[in-house]
């Protein structure tokens, strides 16, 4: 079931069973796929609150390792939450207390679009921009194009890693400032040991670094601590 809406409740955020982001997570996708009504899937009947899918077909959806989201799925059952039923290939897994969840006097805010109408003053006000000399425009970016890149980045605590790194593009340090400055420096310093050591050369050394980010371990987990928060801050704000 792809269309419609469900209902998340705030208290499924406290709940002591749900003590990990990755089990929220995987409750609150097991809420989302349940059928809202009785249905016949590959000759299973579902009832509401039951949906069938695969081990693998529900990793795709969650996102992250089979292993892990499995796993996640048996301690969530094992708190009573779910229920799970296997079916040869296919898998049924049932929300204990979807009904608890879904069933409410509260009706559902009013979805229909609210137009706003801006005052006609508003409407009216035009900005006039200058008039200006687009050549002139031009070189005063480029001018500062060449500034920036002469100039290095001020991340890190330490100013000799950040003059080793020199300049970082925008979208490459937006990147990093994801992260604590300190958790990134202890790595960054791994890459400039092995760089001197191997005496390689690189054109753009912030380039270097960002690619031994991606292949160092510690970064990649940081990376999946980010995503998984970023996910709840979204449905904290939707709901």
């Amino acid at each position: 079931m792809h269309n419609g809406y469900v209902k998340i409740w705030r208290p499924i955020m406290l709940n002591d069973s749900l003590d990990t982001a990755l089990k929220k997570l995987v409750f609150i996708a097991a809420i989302l796929r349940a059928n809202h009504k009785p249905a016949t899937v590959k000759g299973i009947k579902i009832k509401r609150g039951e949906f069938c899918t695969s081990y693998q077909k529900f990793t795709d959806y969650c996102g992250g390792k089979r292993s892990t989201i499995i796993d996640a799925l048996k301690e969530i059952e094992s708190d009573n939450m779910i229920r799970i039923k296997n079916h040869g290939k296919c898998v049924v897994i049932q929300v204990v207390k979807y009904d608890d969840y879904q069933n409410s006097e509260q009706k559902p805010h009013d979805n229909r679009t609210i137009t706003v109408t801006k005052p006609l003053e508003n409407r009216q006000k035009t900005v006039k921009k200058p008039v200006t000399n687009k050549k002139k425009e031009e070189r005063i970016k480029k001018k500062e194009c060449r500034e920036q890149q002469k100039a290095a980045t001020n991340y890190f605590p330490d100013n000799d890693l950040n003059e080793w790194v020199g300049y970082v593009s925008p979208t490459m340090l937006k990147k990093w400032e994801r992260f604590d400055p300190l958790d990134l420096q202890e790595i960054a310093e791994e890459a400039k040991l092995y760089q001197e050591q191997s005496g390689k050369k690189y054109s753009s050394i912030a380039l270097y670094l960002n690619n031994w980010f991606k292949r160092d371990k510690k970064y990649k987990q940081l990376e999946e601590e980010y995503n998984f928060n970023a996910i709840f801050e979204k449905y904290d704000k939707q709901f």
